[in-house]
């Protein structure tokens, strides 16, 4: 990323995205998400539709040192409440679509649409220090309706491991897999 700022790093239906974008658009997710939570991190719940926006969300919560439960959004309602009240969101930030949900499970969370928090006025400064890299980063659901937290040291471990089932070239700009609230999406993106 760093050595070819402006080379392909996403691809989607609205065309290329560069690292440089990229980078730009997960920082200012960051800045706003550490606004929204005051300067702390917290528990994040994103519900979003569009793949794209979904990862800029989720690197810039991620980033801000939130935990995130990704909200599979295609689940019936009665199915997400149990999943979101074991979750316990601090703050979520979804399409509108999912709002009613979100609140009907999650009393007195603080909930945005992507569009909201992009045009807050990010006052929070980032973090410092080095990150945690063994605390609860991601909670995706299980089958059996409880969920699974991963540190981001297990993500990227995970992410390796799949990684040799993948092969992937240098000359491989994108790899394309959905849905990204599943681990074999999340591996593959990382």
């Amino acid at each position: 990323g760093k050595r070819t700022p402006d080379r392909p790093a996403l691809i989607s239906h609205q065309g290329p995205v560069s690292y440089k974008q990229l980078l730009a658009e997960v920082d200012q997710i960051m800045k706003a998400v550490l606004t929204c939570l005051e300067g702390k991190s917290g528990r994040i719940v994103v519900a979003l539709n569009d793949p794209l926006e979904l990862v800029k969300v989720v690197f810039g919560a991620l980033k801000a040192r939130s935990s995130v439960f990704l909200m599979n959004v295609s689940l019936a309602p009665e199915t997400l409440v149990p999943q979101l009240q074991k979750f316990q969101p601090d703050f979520a930030i979804t399409d509108d679509a999912y709002r009613r949900v979100i609140q009907a499970s999650s009393e007195g969370v603080r909930i945005v649409s992507l569009p909201e928090l992009r045009e807050s006025k990010p006052a929070a400064t980032p973090p410092r220090g080095r990150q945690d890299l063994a605390a609860p980063a991601l909670a995706l659901a299980m089958d059996d309706g409880g969920l699974a937290y991963h540190s981001h040291r297990s993500i990227l471990a995970g992410a390796v491991s799949w990684s040799t089932f993948v092969p992937l070239k240098v000359e491989d700009l994108v790899l394309a897999a959905q849905p990204l609230y599943t681990w074999e999406g999340l591996y593959s993106l990382i």
